[in-house]
């Protein structure tokens, strides 16, 4: 009787040491089971953040080639224009063609202007139905001639235009405008304003 109690005992032994490993099995088995879903986790992660980075700049890229030239126009606020420079600049450096054109039919300011746009790298172009990507206006301001006094006013201006033809006025995108006194002569106020865009353009 000793014997088989004995017996039973080291069977009752048997069965629960298979019964712990198998325990450990499954706890073994739940951890790497667990590891894998991680893993998979910081897989899929890493997976869209790798193509976030991927779409981000072409996202931008898009976003950036949708400007163009009317996006800089200038608004009126108390009678007086204001126009925002580097909305300008970045419209006057993707632009590739220039009309010009002097409110007074101007020969010698016409020819200024074309000058003024060679050297800036611009193509120019005759003005006609279709719009060039930028017009040049030359514009005296001191039209009576009559000198006051020795105070500074607006002399000139250089009227800068998108969509101009020659029966469209097209969008004001720029006005530089030179201050002096009235008894300079027109031909100076001219070089004087061209002078001080040129200036403003390389700042």
């Amino acid at each position: 009787m000793i014997r088989r109690a004995q017996g039973l005992s080291e069977d009752r032994k048997d069965s629960i040491r298979e019964a712990g490993s198998k325990e450990i099995a499954n706890v073994n088995t739940r951890q790497i089971s667990g590891t894998k879903t991680r893993a998979g986790s910081v897989a899929l992660w890493l997976c869209a953040l790798g193509l976030g980075a991927l779409l981000a700049p072409q996202s931008l890229v898009a976003h950036a080639q949708q400007g163009t030239a009317t996006d800089a126009a200038c608004a009126l606020e108390k009678g007086v224009y204001q126009c925002d420079w580097l909305a300008f600049k970045s419209a006057f450096n993707a632009a590739k063609t220039v009309s010009v054109q002097s409110e007074a039919q101007d020969v010698h300011s016409d020819d200024s202007l074309r000058k003024l746009a060679n050297h800036l790298g611009k193509n120019v172009v005759p003005r006609t139905d279709q719009p060039a990507d930028l017009t040049f206006l030359m514009v005296p301001l001191n039209k009576n001639g009559i000198y006051i006094g020795p105070g500074e006013e607006n002399l000139g201006t250089l009227r800068i235009y998108s969509g101009r033809t020659v029966s469209e006025p097209g969008t004001l995108v720029w006005a530089e405008t030179y201050r002096g006194t009235k008894d300079v002569p027109w031909p100076s106020v001219e070089f004087y304003l061209m002078q001080q865009f040129k200036a403003r353009l390389k700042s």
